[in-house]
């Protein structure tokens, strides 16, 4: 009895295991093999050079092209432009996601049943657009706007992750629609916010280990939804930009077990600003 109590509380009484605010967030928990592991960031800059950069010199790095043409022609008509960057990252981008100040950035779960929606802008007491559709303008006038993209995320086997995005724009006030319940054999009552989705411009793209897509605006469009969506109202005088990141570069099968930071080490070279705003996973020398 001595011994078995000896050897019991030797493997009750061992030293706690340090966390980190980012497992935290993730309760220290394997991912699922069929999720996406993303880094979402929102840069915002004042008008001047950092948002000439965004606007003009960043594109020089990406393709344009890697979205389906036709839907690429309707995304531009609307204001939207999306790139993939090609290649390292460069420096002056790096940098303005390590810039606190012009930058908010999290690494997120996606869920493949899920829709998640990614924040372009705040609520806008007035807000008014045009959509282009078929060649044909149409104004949209709201009051309490705000305007998101949203994601749908699949992890491949491959290793890469399917993004599917899609323009939406909540209004007005809560509304309070009524959805049956079968299970209970009754109504219920759910509260949300009317909105316009817009699937005509949802586009699909695939990244694979560390690529990045940006979404950003065409100043030139102004009026249309993206412009609208990513630019500010007058008198704040900025231009925002959306980032994401693959964060996952496993295959599927090899994923099960993994925890959300592990997969985040998994790239060989993760760039400047990864490295930076990873924080040190430190735990218990088996």
């Amino acid at each position: 009895m001595p011994i078995l109590v000896w050897t019991l509380s030797g493997c009750v009484f061992t030293d706690p295991t340090e966390s980190t605010s980012f497992m935290q967030r993730y309760g220290d928990r394997s991912i699922s093999p069929d999720c996406a592991l993303l880094l979402v960031a929102l840069i915002e800059c004042p008008f001047g050079d950092a948002s000439n950069y965004i606007n003009e010199r960043l594109w020089e790095h990406t393709d344009e092209l890697f979205v389906d043409l036709e839907r690429h022609a309707a995304l531009d008509e609307n204001g939207f432009r999306i790139g993939q960057l090609v290649g390292t990252p460069p420096d002056e981008f790096q940098q303005m996601l390590l810039d606190k100040k012009l930058c908010r950035q999290e690494s997120r779960i996606f869920p493949a049943s899920r829709s998640i929606p990614l924040t372009l802008s705040s609520i806008l007491p007035e807000s008014s657009y045009e959509i282009v559709h078929g060649g044909a303008r149409s104004e949209v006038s709201l009051k309490q706007a705000q305007f998101f993209l949203d994601v749908s995320a699949q992890f491949m086997s491959d290793g890469r992750t399917k993004l599917t995005f899609t323009p939406r724009v909540d209004h007005g006030e809560a509304v309070l629609p009524f959805r049956a319940a079968p299970e209970r054999s009754t109504w219920v009552m759910q509260t949300e916010k009317a909105a316009k989705k817009y699937p005509e411009l949802s586009w699909d793209v695939t990244l694979g280990q560390n690529q990045h897509i940006i979404i950003g605006a065409r100043p030139e469009r102004d009026g249309t939804l993206g412009v609208t969506a990513l630019t500010p109202p007058e008198g704040q005088g900025s231009q925002r930009l959306l980032v994401i990141r693959n964060c996952r570069s496993v295959a599927a099968n090899d994923a099960r077990q993994n925890s959300v930071e592990e997969l985040v080490r998994t790239a060989k070279t993760p760039p400047l600003a990864l490295q930076a705003s990873m924080p040190t996973y430190r735990g218990k020398t088996p």
